[in-house]
């Protein structure tokens, strides 16, 4: 029996290559998305030495023809069985609201919420289709209490967790999960905030021990 399928977009070091492991070990197929290729490698190798299959695919989730790009080659090397999602691509752009670039805001809603939606809209047609799914999206404490400092990421996180309320509802009866981890601190190794400890959560959302769509992690 073929393994399942979990899409990882904005992979990195910390929760998302955390998230790639519990799935890997609950015998899933991984595939890593991001930007930096240099980068996916070294996560990809880093999967690979536990024995968790892993693929890798560059792009930019700002641009629309680059995702579909993306999801083709995922579609040719995979098929078009996708279990599992997880969106964690966000900016983060230290501007105030009096004084933040027009130009630097649309491109900060693109990665952190444009794309988010599109690249739902990508793996939905074969969850409806199969009945299943779980979709998961990177949540942050900036949605519950805005910082004048981070304005951008603020509106980006508040609109993750809108996301994540409006696809359940949308969703609900169709056998498809939405969740998301609001993360309400700062992640880092070794503390109450390991990105192993905040993955878990995700992985909690997937099996449905963890109840409702949103889960604050705090």
């Amino acid at each position: 029996m073929e393994k399942p399928l979990i899409i990882i977009i904005g992979a990195g070091p910390g929760v998302s290559l955390h998230v790639a492991k519990i799935f890997g070990n609950n015998q899933y197929k991984v595939a890593l998305i991001a930007r930096n290729t240099k980068k996916l490698e070294q996560l990809s190798d880093e999967l690979k030495s536990e024995g968790i299959s892993s693929t890798y695919y560059t792009c930019d989730v700002s641009e629309k023809t680059a995702i579909d790009s993306c999801f083709e080659k995922i579609k040719q090397d995979h098929g078009t069985a996708v279990d599992s999602f997880l969106y964690n691509a966000a900016l983060l752009d230290k501007q105030i609201p009096s004084s933040i670039a027009y130009d630097n805001l649309i491109k900060d809603f693109k990665v952190n919420i444009a794309g988010a939606i599109y690249c739902c809209q990508k793996v939905l047609p074969n969850m409806k289709e199969n009945k299943k799914g779980t979709i998961l999206l990177t949540g942050g404490g900036l949605a519950l209490k805005p910082y004048y400092e981070y304005t951008s990421l603020s509106i980006g996180k508040a609109g993750i967790r809108s996301l994540a309320f409006c696809l359940a509802q949308e969703l609900k009866g169709t056998g498809i999960k939405v969740g998301t981890v609001t993360i309400a601190g700062f992640v880092e190794k070794g503390t109450h905030f390991s990105p192993e400890k905040i993955a878990e959560e995700f992985w909690k959302i997937h099996t449905g021990e963890n109840k409702g769509v949103e889960f604050i992690y705090q």
